[in-house]
Parts: C-alpha cells; sequence; structure tokens
C-alpha cells in the first residue's frame, strides 16, 4: 500500500556464468499520487476523454465555485463567456450583434476558498428607433481572471457601409452589408469575424461534457426583402432573432424599412473543469 511521496529502489545487477555480480546500477524513484480536486457550485458533470476522467462545474447564472481542498494537483482550465451584443437597428437594415467575448484558461492555480462567477447578460434588442445594446461582462473570480467585454453589433447604413465592429473584448470585426443596403453587416463571433451579412464563428470548448460545442457566434445582419442572414456557429441568431441564451450569441439584426427588432443577444456562461 502506497502513500503520498512513497520513495522506492530497486538495483539493477549482470550475473555471469561463474556466479560473480558486477556492481548494478542503483534506481530510485518518488511515487506520487493525484489528489483530486474538492469542489462544489453550478451544475456538476463527469466524463472521460482518453482514459482520463474529469469533472466540471457550468454557471448559466451567477454563483459561487467553492473550493474545499485543492488536492496536490492544484489546476483548473476556465471557459469565460460574456453576453452577447444585441443586434443593432439603423436606417435601412442593422447589423447583427457580436459574439460575447470569450477566454479559455489552462492549468489556472487555484487555492482552497470561494470564487465568484458572474455571467453576463445579452443586450437588449432595439424594438424602435435606431441604436445597439453591448452585452454584459462575465467575470470569473473576486481578483478577476478574466473581465471581457460583451459585443457591440454591427452597424449598417444605407448603403451597405459596414462603419463599426465589436469592442476589443473579442476583436473580431463584423461584415459588410450589401445589396444597396438590403441587408445588415454580420456581427464578429468570437472565433472569426462577421463575413458580409452572415455572423461570424465563435471559439470550441469541450470544458462541459466532454463534446464539442461553440461559444460567441455572432448575429445575422437584418434584412429588408431578402433571405435571412444566417448567425454565426456559437448562438448567433439569425436576422432579428435571439442569440442563444448561455453561448453569448449574438443578436440578429433589425430592419427599420421593414420594420423588424432586431434580436437580442444571449447570456453569457462560465466552465470550470479538472482531472478527477
Amino acid at each position: 500500500t502506497l502513500t503520498e511521496d512513497t520513495t522506492i529502489s530497486f538495483r539493477v545487477r549482470s550475473k555471469d556464468n561463474s556466479g560473480s555480480y558486477s556492481s548494478g546500477v542503483t534506481i530510485s524513484f518518488t511515487v506520487m499520487i493525484m489528489l483530486p480536486i474538492v469542489a462544489s457550485g453550478g451544475i456538476e458533470n463527469t466524463y472521460s476523454i482518453g482514459g482520463v476522467n474529469y469533472k466540471s462545474h457550468t454557471f448559466l447564472t451567477s454563483g459561487n465555485f467553492i473550493v474545499t481542498d485543492k488536492g496536490n494537483v492544484s489546476t483548473v482550465d476556465i471557459l469565460v463567456v460574456a453576453g452577447g451584443g444585441g443586434g443593432s437597428r439603423n436606417n435601412y437594415v442593422g447589423g447583427g450583434g457580436g459574439g460575447g467575448a470569450a477566454e479559455i484558461s489552462i492549468d489556472y492555480s487555484i487555492t482552497e476558498g470561494t470564487y465568484i462567477s458572474t455571467v453576463g447578460g445579452g443586450g437588449a434588442s432595439w424594438t424602435g428607433g435606431y441604436g445597439v445594446n453591448a452585452g454584459v461582462d462575465s467575470i470569473f473570480s473576486t481578483f478577476a481572471m478574466a473581465t471581457i467585454s460583451g459585443a457591440i453589433g454591427g452597424n449598417n447604413p444605407l448603403h451597405g457601409n459596414s462603419v463599426s465592429c465589436n469592442t476589443s473584448g473579442n476583436g473580431n470585426d463584423c461584415g459588410t452589408g450589401g445589396a444597396g443596403g438590403y441587408f445588415g453587416a454580420g456581427g464578429g463571433g468570437a472565433g472569426a469575424a462577421g463575413i458580409d451579412g452572415a455572423g461570424g464563428a465563435g471559439i470550441e470548448s469541450l470544458f462541459r461534457s466532454g463534446t464539442s460545442a461553440f461559444y460567441g457566434g455572432g448575429g445575422g445582419g437584418g434584412v429588408s426583402g431578402y433571405p435571412d442572414r444566417l448567425g454565426g456557429i456559437g448562438g448567433g441568431g439569425n436576422s432579428t432573432q435571439n442569440g442563444e441564451d448561455n453561448t453569448g450569441g449574438g443578436g440578429g439584426g433589425g430592419s427599420h424599412q421593414a420594420g423588424t427588432s432586431s434580436g437580442a443577444g444571449g447570456s453569457g456562461i462560465i466552465i470550470i473543469r479538472y482531472a478527477i
């Protein structure tokens, strides 16, 4: 029976046909037994990838991640996604909302204690007039491992020029509206810029369940007399549609000309996972 930090030694010698031994070599090593983290909070889930067992804690709304024992691993992986921007509304058609900015931290060091996990909401839609609402930051811990700006929608005026991009939180531009102002710019995603009227893609993570999912897709641009522009993978809403909650998806753009409101941005998410 081994305990943590047990040192084991053995010697290897050769023996000839006359029964003589060499001096040999002594090998020593220390047995390290992994003592997993003990923690609670959020929606808890366990899964396996490549023979490694993981536990995840998913926060769909704000809450506390409580570490009662940091074990001897003492690190976690974290995904933090801000709320997506609401779609905009402008002279003819508005741009799609930007996908919520996202950050992944690998092997983030922790200690025993309580970590406040604040999940940002999505930006509201515009139902009248012209404008756009940014999403809200998501923050992990009181010392702000990640404070990332909720995105602002791409603004698209009369002639389809893309004049506004996302905040520096995710850094990807909106697309370019077109067709004489009849469809708006697609919102930038957390992983890629918008393309024409389509929202940009979000980023990929499998922290929650071991299955890949995308977060922070940009919203599709608003339309007037054209088929809907598609939101980006990662919860981005199509034209006028809301971004998907807990993905940070941007809302779809609205159209003043067509009398349609823009979609609201989807709320963010925080996921913590570690080996067990």
